[in-house]
């Protein structure tokens, strides 16, 4: 299974970068991708942290115990920051709630494995990029990914401030 993992990883990983850079330059396939690339990079990490580990060497079954708490706890953290990622790219509700859980809870992975030694480049690199789109405000995402069409963002724009607004929300619906 972690072989297959792996494979989909390798196309996940270009198909998301791809996705985000389509995005940025207005071409509507890029949304798929995005989605496509970031969801099943999501997936991955969330199967690949339930995968059985390989048994531990030695008599120390707290260590072993440990090792796999953070193995579940990174993967299942990375899968709702991948997520958080997408759903606030995507302007969709909850994004920022989902990126504020993963990315704190990737950071106090991050500590638990500097006490233990094992600091893990992949744990940082998604909580640095769950941290980086949790910092751009959702305005200046919309702004870039609908700059063609103002009214638009304009009306994404108020609906973002006015989150309860039923009538801001038709707008929308009616105008895409």
């Amino acid at each position: 299974m972690e072989k297959q993992l792996n494979a989909v990883e390798k196309i996940a990983w270009p198909a998301a970068l791809l996705g985000l850079a389509a995005k940025w330059a207005l071409v509507p396939a890029g949304s798929y991708l995005l989605i496509l690339g970031l969801g099943a990079l999501a997936a991955v990490y969330l199967m690949r942290s339930y995968l059985l580990a390989a048994p531990a060497a030695g008599p120390s079954t707290t260590a072993a115990f440990m090792d796999d708490y953070l193995r579940k706890v990174t993967g299942i953290s990375a899968a709702v920051t991948l997520v958080g990622t997408l759903f606030k790219l995507m302007n969709w509700n909850s994004g920022n709630t989902m990126l504020v859980v993963g990315v704190a809870t990737m950071a106090l992975v991050v500590v638990l494995s500097a006490f233990r030694q094992r600091l893990s480049l992949f744990t940082m690199a998604i909580a640095a990029a769950g941290g980086l789109a949790l910092y751009v405000p959702s305005e200046t995402l919309i702004r870039q990914f609908h700059r063609n069409d103002p009214a638009l963002v304009e009306k994404l724009v108020y609906q973002l401030h006015h989150p309860r607004d039923r009538a801001a929300a038709g707008a929308v619906q009616r105008h895409q």
